[in-house]
């Protein structure tokens, strides 16, 4: 993969690892839609992935390191990995993924396969290029793709090992996310094992607080979705007009981030026949994050008969990782 972004739309094009016309055309529809939107991978330009990290370090993102709690007291399980691909789907948060691979004994390592699996080349690079440095015995297999629909190219002879941490199982409708776990079950084959992380239900408070961190990364990064969307439709709109707003829903379980335009205006693009209309406060949503309850994380992996082996929990019980093993 190339290293160098020459300019704005190589970049953008890079990040997703598909054409850009077909990106410019999923982004136009969300914005023509009548409840507007930008999906979220819009957020993660090279820029866009620079706040994430920033974000991941702020004292409001309780995620990654209940996450990395559980995976060390799960040290049992992952010090006996031997000949393992490890498929990181969408790409992890590089201490979490550090954490897991730290456990497995240097003298296996050489049998590992770490498999970062996202439709972002620069977070598949930032992932590995730390990786390679710490783990220089680790062979890594990169691969662009969408979690949700494309298949990882596996090695032969290896037990297979998949990762969904950071709750991305969230950032899914509940109708997709019953699809997603199916299809995993699918992929899975006798041996192989599957984690996935689930953000629980906690008091809206803390909730709330990722999304409004102090020091305001996320609205900078939620901002930034504004700035992918100019560089790729070639269009001018001035992401301080538009205002960060993210709430809990409590009736639906879920984070809503969305940006409410300050003042009324119109996207021109020349990959449009007709201007955008943006009226004063009106809404582009751009993420959407379910949360669990125990019993709703075995509810969706029984209907998508996934057998569960164990939930774990951090001490609090504020995050829960799903093992599976087929």
């Amino acid at each position: 993969m190339e290293t160098q972004i020459k300019n704005n739309t190589q970049q953008v094009t890079k990040l997703q690892g598909y054409k850009v016309s077909d990106l410019r055309n999923e982004l136009i529809d969300g914005l023509q839609h009548s409840s507007k939107r930008i999906p979220n991978k819009f957020l993660f330009d090279k820029y866009g992935s620079l706040i994430f990290e920033l974000l991941l370090q702020t004292d409001e993102y309780y995620l990654a390191p209940l996450e990395k709690e559980i995976i060390n007291n799960l040290t049992p399980i992952f010090s006996n990995f031997n000949n393992v691909e490890l498929i990181d789907l969408g790409c992890s948060n590089s201490s979490t993924i550090n954490t897991l691979l730290n456990i497995i004994p240097y003298h296996r390592q050489h049998t590992i396969t770490y498999h970062p699996f996202d439709l972002s080349a620069i977070k598949i690079e930032n992932a590995i290029t730390g990786i390679r440095k710490r783990f220089p015995n680790i062979m890594i297999n990169p691969e662009i793709g969408h979690f949700t629909y494309d298949t990882p190219k596996f090695s032969m002879g290896k037990n297979k090992v998949f990762c969904f941490f950071g709750s991305k199982i969230g950032l899914l409708e509940p109708k997709q996310s019953l699809t997603f776990c199916t299809h995993l079950n699918h992929l899975l084959e006798a041996g192989d094992q599957l984690f996935i992380s689930f953000d629980l239900i906690k008091t809206q408070e803390k909730m709330e607080a990722v999304y409004n961190d102090s020091q305001r990364f996320c609205e900078a990064l939620n901002r930034n979705s504004i700035r992918v969307t100019n560089n790729l439709l070639k269009s001018e709109l001035i992401p301080s007009y538009f205002e960060h707003k993210a709430h809990y829903n409590i009736n639906l379980n879920r984070i809503e981030m969305y940006l409410k335009a300050k003042h009324p205006m119109e996207l021109e693009s020349p990959y449009l026949t007709q201007a955008i209309v943006i009226k004063e406060n009106e809404t582009i949503h751009t993420e959407y994050a379910y949360k669990y309850t125990v019993r709703r994380i075995y509810e969706l992996l029984r209907k998508s008969k996934l057998r569960v082996e164990k939930i774990h929990f951090d001490e609090n019980k504020q995050v829960a990782i799903a093992h599976i093993i087929k």
